[in-house]
């Protein structure tokens, strides 16, 4: 069906017209959540100094993430520079 993985994930980032193209959406958008509820949380002067490096972890981690999930999209692009400059 597929010919490599790059195709293969070409189909699910992309792709929102399968089945595992939308639980990786859907996974993203819960991830993106998550990110936004920590932020709003961290703002909140006596809990972020309570619990700091849980914060700064998380933050961490969703970065990484969402780093990721940018690469691999450009990786599997098979325009990479026209993607990377799509927003401008």
């Amino acid at each position: 069906m597929y010919k490599s993985l790059k195709e293969r994930l070409y189909h699910i980032v992309f792709g929102t017209d399968t089945v595992a193209g939308n639980k990786f959406d859907l996974i993203l958008l819960w991830l993106i959540i998550f990110s936004v509820i920590v932020v709003v949380i961290e703002s909140i002067p006596q809990i972020n100094q309570s619990y700091f490096k849980y914060f700064f972890a998380a933050e961490l981690f969703f970065t990484g993430l969402f780093t990721a999930e940018y690469f691999t999209r450009v990786f599997i692009s098979p325009r990479p520079f026209r993607y990377i400059f799509s927003y401008w």
